[in-house]
């Protein structure tokens, strides 16, 4: 039996109601709609410095204060993340820049880093920190009794790096002193600053800070006097003397009379009035050494610094019972000299068993040798100390002297007023 025409339509409604109850019974009026997740996208970060950087993402919120925070740590290291929280909550399904300002990291690191938004994280991004500013501290120049000049050199490595000097006295604060212009660029520049005020005879500490790089530490110590010629010295005070801590370098008398030069031995010999001369007439020794002088410059009554005289042989006998006294040598001062003595120019010391040489007292005696003898030469440069004394005994001139032998201290030399010997002066 063949099926007609209106059989087959109701066949086909039949199939479409069907299809329709389906469709009714499958429904759940009560689902929610499929839910959106925030799309967040890492950026680039911006604002590197040595220590500091901006972290950049994009994030498109697709929902309601939708939370976002950076991560970040060290590249390849097992450390946790860092979190950085930002403060705002985002909202809607536009795009937004999101950036947050991160410190304290390390120069010249390389750091990885990423965003979350919700519970979307951000793939990782890296960026690298720049170089730390290079601070490398010099020396003081110009140091007087007061002032001092400061020295040092900066590579900022960066833009609008501070920097500053810093000093200080013992046991102090530090004292920040800042350089008026900031630096930049990768070049190494130097920088200095004048300090006045200084407190006289004192040693200073100073560095200098670029940034947060500081420099290792320098010292100086301030002069404590000057004579005619503008040459500076420092002084110790031991026991109940202050003494000069650099032999005297002086051409005039402390009323600017000039003391005369003389080069000639022959003439040295013969000599009944002031005079001067530098070791082997070389007036680099006399920066070291000082200058050598006969005994008429010694005892001459216009003295030498406004202040200070030469030591007559009963302060130097104080100084000699002092010290070995103090450093447990009994009543035997001469056995003291390692205790006077520089810690350098010094050959072939032989201390013997009170040394070794430690220049304890702080006096820093120098081995300046002299001039005179039976050939009138210049000897014992690095190897003997001779100093004059104002005393006279027997028409000859009295010394203080300390050599290489043991090392031993003797107040009892007396040569010719003529010989050439250095002058160290005790404070009136």
């Amino acid at each position: 039996m063949k099926a007609t025409k209106i059989d087959l339509l109701k066949a086909v409604a039949f199939l479409v109601s069907l299809f329709c109850v389906f469709l009714l019974f499958s429904c759940n009026p009560d689902e929610d709609p499929i839910e959106l997740k925030p799309i967040v996208t890492i950026g680039t970060a911006e604002n590197i410095t040595t220590t500091s950087a901006t972290l950049v993402a994009t994030v498109v919120p697709n929902g309601d204060d939708v939370t976002v925070f950076f991560s970040y740590k060290v590249s390849g290291s097992s450390s946790v993340w860092t979190t950085a929280n930002v403060t705002t909550k985002f909202s809607g399904n536009t795009s937004s820049k999101v950036t947050v300002d991160v410190t304290g990291l390390q120069p010249n690191t390389k750091y990885d880093f990423k965003a979350d938004a919700g519970y979307v994280s951000s793939e990782v991004s890296t960026f690298t920190t720049g170089l730390a500013p290079v601070a490398k501290i010099g020396i003081a120049k110009d140091v007087k009794i007061s002032t001092a000049k400061l020295t040092a050199t900066v590579v900022p490595y960066s833009s609008n790096v501070p920097v500053s000097f810093e000093y200080q006295t013992t046991g102090s604060t530090w004292i920040s002193k800042p350089i008026t212009a900031n630096f930049s660029g990768t070049d190494s520049i130097k920088v200095t600053l004048d300090l006045s005020d200084l407190q006289a005879n004192t040693v200073y500490k100073f560095r200098l800070k670029a940034g947060n790089t500081v420099s290792d530490e320098s010292t100086f110590k301030t002069y404590a006097v000057v004579d005619y010629d503008g040459n500076y010295y420092h002084t110790v005070t031991i026991g109940t003397q202050t003494w000069l801590v650099e032999n005297l370098k002086t051409t005039h008398f402390a009323n600017g009379d000039p003391i005369p030069n003389v080069t000639n031995a022959t003439t040295w010999s013969n000599l009944t009035t002031p005079a001067y001369c530098y070791y082997d007439n070389n007036a680099k020794n006399g920066e070291t050494f000082g200058a050598l002088y006969n005994w008429y410059v010694a005892h001459d009554s216009r003295g030498l610094i406004i202040g200070w005289h030469v030591p007559t042989g009963e302060e130097a006998t104080v100084l000699y019972n002092y010290i070995g006294k103090f450093y447990n040598h009994g009543e035997f001062g001469y056995l003291s000299g390692p205790h006077l003595m520089a810690n350098t120019e010094w050959t072939d010391p032989k201390p013997g068993a009170y040394g070794p040489i430690d220049n304890a007292t702080g006096f820093t005696g120098l081995p300046n040798g002299y001039l005179g003898g039976d050939s009138w030469k210049f000897v014992n440069l690095h190897y003997s100390l001779f100093l004059w004394l104002s005393d006279e005994v027997n028409n000859l001139g009295r010394s203080f002297n300390i050599d290489s032998d043991k090392c031993f201290i003797s107040l009892a030399g007396i040569y010719p007023k003529s010989y050439g010997y250095g002058i160290r002066l005790i404070k009136n």
